[in-house]
């Protein structure tokens, strides 16, 4: 044991600062000195929904003429489809599959799965709404059961 502290002692004496970087050498890179970007540990992510899932967002289609985030394209000030869903807002990326469900028939409206990039498959409301928000449209997330946000909608919804 005594030999194998000498010798790191030797190797460590041996040690020196090093020299000056040649002059032709690659200059080292500079940290940057601009915020952190945010990093997401969330899977790979649909921002566009396929045009059938999404709706057109007119009374009567199949997403009821509903629009928000749980729906929409998350995109810059331009207008440029943001695909990374660092840069998305934090319930597009914390909720990334939800339903919408009218609570005066406790039935769902419509889905939206962006791990999938289409529409929840097997989610059914749950027979405990009690909590819920009467006269309502709700949007669940179907992983947590959660209700993200509701807004008061007429008995149509």
């Amino acid at each position: 044991m005594t030999c194998g502290i000498v010798a790191a002692v030797v190797v460590l004496a041996g040690c020196s600062a090093p020299a000056d970087p040649p002059p032709d050498a690659a200059p080292l890179p500079v940290a940057s000195t601009a915020e952190p970007r945010p990093t997401t540990t969330a899977p790979d992510l649909c921002a566009t929904l396929p045009s059938s899932v999404a709706g057109t967002n007119e009374p009567g289609e199949p997403d009821g003429g509903y629009e928000g985030w749980f729906n929409g394209t998350p995109s810059d000030a331009e207008g440029k489809v943001l695909t990374d869903p660092a840069d998305w807002p934090d319930e597009m990326r914390e909720h990334p599959r939800v339903a919408l469900v009218n609570t005066w028939s406790n039935t769902v409206v419509a889905s939206y799965d962006r791990v999938r990039c289409g529409e929840v498959e097997g989610w059914e409301v749950p027979q405990d709404t009690s909590g819920w928000p009467e006269g309502s449209l709700v949007v669940v997330d179907v992983s947590t059961g959660e209700v993200v946000e509701h807004f008061p909608v007429g008995r149509d919804g």
